[in-house]
């Protein structure tokens, strides 16, 4: 099984928990969050009882005792939140591989500096919420938006001798708009994709005021 394979299948399952354990509260059946409410309890102690039972040798033995003694099952689905959150972004770094190598012309690129260019230009995207460019001044040819001089020191800090221009170029051209307009994330979550679904962080929002809510009736 390739590692992608392997990530793409984490984040299924880890999604599929997420969805059977949260209960949005304007879209969940009232019988389904009377169910995930009676279950939490259970779970909860469950927990409980068998951490108090084992003895704390190391840090790893004291953070579980705390998520334990904090509630359980309510602190167990926000650590598979952060689990979805990191595979993902390690899903996109192994899309971003795939499309350098598979998009070979007539000589080689250098992968690394693309790599770099390309999770700057999503960084800088993310950030400033505008597409970034590149252009050159006409005093000297060197980068003249903001983009391509934090690019071009980037490449200075990490020693990359390769054409900044190029690999600013060809990141750019990798762009979606959703790279920098968070309206326009086809990715919406773990909440389905059908139409009207909230996004990313308001679904998120939305799961987390739930799952607070869970918890005071536990």
């Amino acid at each position: 099984m390739s590692e992608r394979t392997t990530v793409e299948t984490v984040l299924r399952h880890a999604r599929g928990i997420v969805n059977l354990l949260t209960v949005p509260l304007d879209k969940t059946p009232e019988q389904h969050k009377q169910l995930i409410h009676s279950l939490a309890g259970p779970i909860s102690a469950h927990a409980l009882v068998s951490r108090n039972k084992k003895r704390i040798d190391s840090p790893s033995d004291l953070i579980l005792s705390n998520l334990a003694n904090d509630g359980f099952f309510f602190n167990s689905v926000l650590v598979i939140f952060d689990l979805i959150a990191a595979y993902e972004q390690r899903l996109e770094e192994l899309e971003d591989q795939e499309k350098q190598f598979w998009n070979i012309s007539h000589r080689a690129p250098n992968y690394y500096a693309r790599t770099i260019a390309l999770r700057f230009a999503k960084h800088f995207g993310r950030k400033k919420n505008v597409r970034p460019t590149f252009g050159t001044s006409s005093d000297g040819n060197h980068p003249s938006t903001e983009y391509g001089r934090a690019l071009e020191r980037v490449f200075e800090i990490l020693e990359i001798r390769a054409d900044v221009r190029k690999s600013a170029e060809w990141a750019i051209s990798q762009l979606d708009e959703e790279n920098w307009d968070p309206s326009h994330n086809p990715k919406r979550i773990l909440l389905g994709n059908g139409e009207g679904t909230p996004s990313r962080i308001e679904g998120m929002k939305r799961i987390t005021e739930a799952l607070l809510e869970q918890k005071k009736v536990r």
